[in-house]
């Protein structure tokens, strides 16, 4: 590498040497032509956060065959060097009423350094911790989705400038795109985006944005999602695939009114022996929440589920679900979605009959009061 080069001067020449323009890489690597000429230039700031920066900058290593751990270790010594200030200019005095002291040099050169250090770090230490335990609060707070990865985050990202626009007809849409590309459809005021992360023979695993969803789709068998920030549920099939591409169905549900069901699908059975009745229930964790839950009766579960996380119960004859955060959580009951408004909610789900026919039972739904 060139002597005293910058990390942008060593991009810049690499790519200069394999004959190729911004608008050249940015069609093959798929990376924005800003944040390429950003790179080049230095100009970090331009990135929304150094997960973003770290991730092209690997990319572009790879694409123009430079060592990526060279080119961490030269930003992250870039910033040191920019970062540092020389001794005298911290302890000059800026301004007739500057604080600090024409003799703070003096002091940091006496038997006093140990001791301003010491109260120095034990300070920093002190002002990290607190910014951890805020972090933590806010986390339980304002619970975000974490699902998506940082390196996948960067993909749908990239993906925003391929995506094509589907429409659904029939509430039904089948369409076809390639590894890291995306295309999106309109629930009403509401952009959903979905992009191809990952692509195997016999499974993919899609990005949906803004929700920021990981959904793993097996060929050929419907995934029904619920997307908290249109209130709606989408199922998706992979129907068919390359090397290099991937066949989606996308399928719309029912808006979500806050009520009880909101699929085509019913609970009702038919039997001459109730005792043969069971109920299933399963919940997607996709905000952490506070969950309760009571089978027949008894409680069965009680305590924090995180982001992520999937849970299943069941019972004869009822089940009682209480939630702190109603919003994040999807509830299906024997594969019927349900979802409910608000924060805290709590219900009772059980069996009820038909007094027309004693035949037909059907799950109802009720507010534990």
């Amino acid at each position: 590498m060139m002597l005293n080069a910058t990390l942008g001067d060593i991009l810049r020449n690499a790519r200069e040497n394999k004959k190729m323009d911004i608008r050249m890489v940015s069609k093959e690597t798929k990376i924005i032509a800003k944040y390429i000429e950003a790179l080049e230039k230095n100009a970090f700031e331009v990135f929304p956060s150094e997960t973003y920066l770290m991730g092209f900058l690997k990319n572009y290593g790879q694409f123009l065959h430079i060592n990526e751990d060279e080119l961490i270790r030269l930003y992250r010594a870039q910033l040191i060097s920019e970062s540092q200030t020389p001794i005298a200019e911290l302890t000059k005095s800026t301004s007739p009423g500057s604080i600090i002291s024409p003799n703070f040099g003096k002091i940091l050169q006496s038997s006093y350094l140990p001791i301003v250090l010491k109260y120095a770090g034990l300070l920093g230490l002190g002002i990290v911790m607190i910014g951890i335990a805020y972090a933590a609060w806010n986390f339980f707070q304002n619970p975000s989705f974490t699902r998506v990865s940082e390196q996948d985050a960067i993909k749908l990202e990239q993906a925003l400038t391929n995506s094509k626009k589907i429409i659904l007809l029939n509430k039904k849409s089948e369409t076809i795109i390639g590894m890291n590309e995306a295309f999106h459809f309109d629930l009403e005021e509401h952009k959903i985006q979905i992009s191809l992360l990952k692509l195997g023979k016999d499974e993919i695993t899609v990005g949906l944005f803004p929700d920021k969803l990981n959904v793993p789709l097996s060929m050929n068998v419907a995934k029904s999602i619920f997307l908290p920030s249109a209130k709606q549920n989408i199922s998706l099939i992979y129907k068919a695939g390359t090397n290099n591409s991937a066949k989606i169905e996308v399928g719309l549900g029912e808006k979500i009114g806050g009520q009880e069901k909101t699929a085509e699908l019913s609970t009702e059975h038919n039997t001459f022996n109730p005792g043969e009745l069971t109920m299933r229930m399963e919940l997607k964790i996709n905000i952490s929440s506070y969950v309760e839950t009571y089978a027949d009766g008894k409680k069965v579960y009680s305590g924090l589920l995180v982001s992520g996380r999937d849970a299943a119960w069941t019972a004869k004859r009822s089940m009682q679900l209480h939630l702190g955060n109603a919003d994040g959580v999807q509830i299906s009951i024997n594969g019927v979605p349900y979802q409910f408004k608000g924060k805290v909610v709590n219900k009772i789900f059980a069996w009820s009959r038909n007094p027309l026919d004693p035949t037909k039972y059907q799950i109802v739904v009720k507010d534990q009061m």
